[in-house]
This record gives C-alpha cells, structure tokens and sequence, in this order.
C-alpha cells in the first residue's frame, strides 16, 4: 500500500521525529508492506530518502524570499506533492500542534507551513485521516476555510477536549489520545527504575504571553538543584539559547540524559520531552504552557504532575517533585492503570486506518 504522510516538521526537533515514526509504526501495524513518502518542512534533517521537501528546503540568504516562497506554496500549489497525492491509497496527517490560528502570526505561520497540505489532504478527503493533533482557534474568516477543508477529510482525530469542542460541529471529529500517549500503552511490561539521580529540568522560549515563567526558569537556575537538558533544536523551535543561558553549559541532549543507567526525574516545558522520559521509564512533571499537555497527562492517569508553566511558583515545582521522589510506586501505579483502555482504543484506530483508503478488487 502506497501512503502519503503528511504535515511532518524537522528531525531536528526529537518530538517532531518521534511523531513521524509513531505515525510510520502505526501504518505498518496495520498494513505490513506500507510504503511511506513522508512529506516535510525540512525534508533534509531526514536520513531516510523517502523524505520530500514541502515549500522552500533551508532558508535562502534573503529572510523575506524564503517566507514569501513559503506562502505562495500553500496559496499555488506543489506539484510534486501533488503528484504524490493523486498515486497515494492513503492520506496521513501525522499530527501535532500546529492547526491553530489565533492570532494573526498564528494564522500565517499554519497557512505558510500546514494550510497547502492540509488543502491537498481535503482534495482527497475520501482516503485521507489526520492522526491526533490540537486544532484551532483560528482567526475568522480563515477559521471557517480551515473547517470546510477539514469537513472535507475522511476522519479528522483530536487530542484534547477543547478542540473536540471546538470542531463540535464536524461529524467526522474524533478524540484520541496523543500518538506518544498510544504508544506508551505498548510498554507499560518495562519496569521502571526508582529515579535517584539529580532531576534534569527541559525549557523552552514561550515567546506568547510568557507570564512568569522566565522568572520561574532563573529562580530553579539559582538554586543550583538541577541539571538541564536540551529537547528540540529544530528551526524556530531551538532550545539552546535558553538552556545555555539558564544552565551556565552547554546541556546534552535529553535523549542522552534517559540512556544513562542512573535515572533522573525530568521537568519538562515541551510536552514530548516528558512523552520521551515516560517512554524510556523514566518520572516526569510536564510544566505545560497549552491545552496538549493537561490532556496528554489526564490520558496518561497523571493529571496530578502537571503545572501551568506560566503561573506556578518555584515552590510548587519543587514540592510536586518531592512528592514524586517519595511517592513512585504511586505514580507508576496510576500511569499503568490508564494503560488499559488506552491499549484498546491503539487498537481501534489500527484497524481503522487498516480498513481506510482506496480498496483495489
């Protein structure tokens, strides 16, 4: 079976890479054999060649070119994409937070980045699914295109309550958890070990409405209690600057931090930072700055170890933690718990996307 999977961002970013692999592993769940072409906004921090470039690749020596090649794509078209489009048997979105649109910066970055495919997917809505992602709101009168396009699409799947909400009006709306959220349900016969090592802290720039959080970030800075981790070094989602600048050195990567024998708990701003420490067995509170995060962790069973990263104070963070350390037989019996159903409802949208697309006799 041919697919097209779009909507996919940067290897760079280990969040994003880890969607398109659950995305991918789900697809050869369902139908072994499936070929894959992956369809991105920057194809070359891919290894695989199976990869295509959406828009312009790497950003030209003129800032102004490259975001004006990156509009005209969505409101022209991609040829190749196209092309590819019309051969796939299955359409799918590999999901993610990017479907909103509240602002007016929102509203262009989704039709400069996600609007053309998400116009490709609708154009063959018959064989298209998009997998578990946050969407809207958006500014209107774009808000109403966005709706009729995804109207158009075979079965549109949301992660949280509010954009279930927010769609209510579209039958072909659905909720799920989180791909990360699906995935871990296959794990749950990993026993984690007790975490005794110095907890690791994941920032990011919450450049929108930031609230106190950087004065959270320097008041855990100083003092001097944890260590720190660098998540995603995609392009504009790069969390180098931040984490140098709070840890004083230059952070590993967290995916180096969770291959260490000796585990650490991990406070994590990006929600899929907290994701890769679940999956590797490892604790995590999950400081969360949008409506992804509490729904991941009420789906996980762990709604009690998430903060509103705008508004807590050092010492919640620091209570919540304690309360952790001292209490992982709790915390890993509640996560498990949720295991269950979450393990059934993976299975629902398996044989979902094994019964999707163009049938041949």
């Amino acid at each position: 079976m041919k697919v097209l999977l779009l909507h996919a961002y940067s290897a760079q970013n280990s969040g994003d890479g880890l969607l398109v692999e659950l995305a991918k592993n789900l697809l050869l769940e369902a139908r072994p054999g499936t070929t894959v072409t992956t369809v991105a906004i920057d194809a070359t921090s891919f290894p695989d060649d199976s990869v295509v470039q959406w828009g312009t690749s790497n950003p030209s020596p003129s800032a102004t070119k490259t975001k004006l090649n990156m509009i005209r794509t969505p409101l022209t078209s991609d040829k190749k994409v196209d092309e590819l489009a019309e051969e796939a048997e299955l359409i799918v979105g590999v999901g993610g937070g990017y479907m909103r649109g509240g602002t007016v910066t929102e509203a262009a970055k989704h039709m400069a980045a996600h609007f053309g495919q998400l116009r490709i997917a609708s154009r063959h809505g018959h064989k298209a699914i998009l997998l578990p992602q946050s969407i809207g709101p958006f500014l209107e009168p774009y808000g109403r295109v966005v709706r009729g396009h995804l109207s158009a699409i075979n079965t549109v799947y949301v992660r949280d309550d509010i954009s279930r909400d927010y769609l209510a009006a579209l039958p072909n709306v659905s909720r799920l958890p989180d791909l990360a959220v699906l995935e871990m349900a296959e794990q749950v016969s990993v026993t984690p070990l007790p975490a005794t090592g110095r907890p690791v802290i994941v920032a990011r720039d919450l450049a929108n409405r930031p609230g106190q959080y950087y004065s959270l970030m320097d008041a855990l800075a100083e003092t001097g209690r944890f260590d720190w981790a660098v998540q995603s070094k995609g392009r504009g989602n790069n969390d180098v600057p931040l984490t140098r600048k709070l840890a004083g050195y230059e952070a590993p990567d967290l995916a180096t931090v969770l291959d260490k024998s000796e585990k650490s708990v991990v406070i994590s701003t990006r929600l899929h930072g907290s994701m890769a420490a679940l999956m590797a067995g490892v604790p995590t509170i999950h400081l969360s700055y949008e409506r992804k995060g509490w729904g991941a962790f009420s789906d996980l069973g762990l709604d009690k170890y998430v903060l509103n990263a705008r508004s807590t104070s050092p010492q919640q963070v620091l209570r919540l933690y304690e309360q952790l350390i001292d209490n992982q037989a709790t915390y890993w019996a509640s996560y498990l718990q949720a295991q269950s159903s979450i393990r059934e409802t993976k299975q629902l949208l398996v044989r979902r996307l094994r019964e999707s697309g163009v049938v041949h006799a």
